[in-house]
């Protein structure tokens, strides 16, 4: 007996099918969060809302709150890219 299911199955089928909408969804996410750290290093994101920069500048003290939103994007973005390289591992592996 094999470990790997036949493609001939339904419920692998359907496993497959739910894994790549999920690679799908996450890359998406991945570029997005990617995109949105961009965005924050050139400072975009400065000035859209006073208590907001406040808010965050006093959790973090001296530090500017883009490069904390910065970080928090790119954090995000390896997240992501630990569950899609997950993905990619139960893909391989079905």
């Amino acid at each position: 007996m094999t470990a790997s299911l036949t493609l001939s199955d339904t419920g692998a089928l359907i496993g497959k099918t739910f894994l790549k909408i999920g690679q799908a969804l996450l890359a998406l996410l991945f570029f997005g969060c990617g995109y949105l750290a961009y965005l924050a290093s050139e400072g975009f994101f400065t000035g859209w809302d006073p208590e907001f920069d406040s808010d965050v500048a006093s959790i973090f003290p001296g530090q500017h709150p883009d490069t904390i939103l910065f970080y928090l994007f790119v954090g995000l973005a390896a997240r992501i890219l630990v569950w899609l390289g997950l993905l990619f591992w139960l893909n391989r592996k079905i």
